[in-house]
């Protein structure tokens, strides 16, 4: 089957990001086969993000399959860490735009399995002629994904912890910072006791909940409360990134009607301890009630056996009782990115 409207035989063109991404008219004549065969990530969108085709390499390398993302949003339901300025921002410039728009630029996904830096082109491919017939929404969106190396060299860019060379001292976006060795860490959060840790964990979710609301709000949401807690997750994780505190690549599922969301988390230390899972507990459940206005309680699945990661955290309206589920994996439907 040709997705094709106009063939051409055009070669890939130089990116000025240093990587070779085919032009829009070569890939308007690819064939789905050919696009499954495609060395990159190629996705097709629809003005509001909706996926329309997802090729393997791109399902590859998000570790899901076409079926599972095919009409779902991919900046809500399939990579809500992409629903940034550095991100959304481009694409929508480009879906407002005329066909032919375009836009390029590097960006890095945080997957549970780790992180990954790539080049993406943003296009708008010619509208449907039967869609424009019709009056009903007609843009595409081509959206390319290519991966490139992770760079050695350590980076820091706005809102990330800074460090003072003449003070010595460590600033990030909750203020000042004072870095903890895993060994101190571990006495500190055995001293405070499980309730301790907790409280601390609390603390620290109710201070970051501020960051999270007020970079959800910059992305254009109606209304943060009603966030995705996908969104909110991916928002929380840059958040303890940029404070200095580890990803933890977060991984949420909402059960609808319920009010309850599953998830798993990566803690960024090898800390297998009952302190180290009770303060992830109430960092996520202030973090992500304070964020979606709800009150909201986290517990730790895993906490018979912590030396196993990514750990299960169930969070919900009332107390949960931990009965950890021997052998269960993530929660399902597409990973966050």
């Amino acid at each position: 089957m040709k997705t094709s409207l106009k063939p051409d035989s055009s070669a890939a063109e130089a990116s000025p990001l240093g990587a070779p991404i085919d032009s829009l008219e070569r890939l308007l004549a690819l064939s789905t086969d050919e696009v499954d065969e495609l060395p990159y990530g190629f996705i097709v969108l629809d003005a509001a993000g909706t996926i329309l085709l997802y090729n393997r390499y791109e399902a590859a390398l998000a570790r899901t399959s076409s079926e599972r993302v095919l009409g779902r949003n991919f900046f809500r339901d399939v990579a809500p860490c992409a629903r940034v300025e550095a991100f959304f921002g481009p694409f929508k410039a480009v879906a407002s735009g005329e066909p032919g728009a375009s836009e390029r630029f590097a960006f890095r996904f945080h997957f549970l399995h780790g992180a990954q830096d790539v080049l993406v082109q943003i296009t708008r491919a010619p509208d449907f002629a039967a869609a424009e017939e019709s009056g009903a929404s007609s843009a595409r969106i081509f959206m390319t994904v290519v991966r490139h190396a992770i760079p050695t060299v350590g980076e820091r860019g706005p809102g990330l912890v800074a460090l003072d060379l003449r003070s010595g001292r460590l600033t990030g976006p909750l203020g000042p910072t004072f870095p903890l060795g895993a060994p101190a860490l571990h006495l500190a959060l055995r001293s405070l006791g499980d309730s301790g840790a907790r409280e601390l964990g609390r603390e620290l979710g109710r201070e970051l909940a501020v960051v999270v609301g007020r970079d959800i709000a910059a992305l254009d949401e109606p209304d943060v409360a009603l966030a995705s807690p996908q969104l909110v997750a991916s928002s929380l994780d840059d958040a303890l990134a940029g404070a200095g505190l580890g990803r933890v690549a977060l991984d949420f599922t909402q059960y609808a009607g319920t009010g309850r969301i599953d998830g798993v988390l990566r803690p960024p230390l090898e800390l297998p301890s009952r302190g180290f899972a009770a303060f992830y507990e109430g960092l996520l459940g202030a973090a992500l009630g304070n964020v979606l206005d709800r009150s909201l309680l986290a517990r730790c699945l895993d906490s018979l056996d912590l030396t196993a990661t990514p750990w299960l955290f169930t969070i919900g309206p009332s107390p949960i009782t931990p009965t950890p589920p021997l052998g269960a994996g993530p929660p399902s439907g597409p990973r966050s990115r």
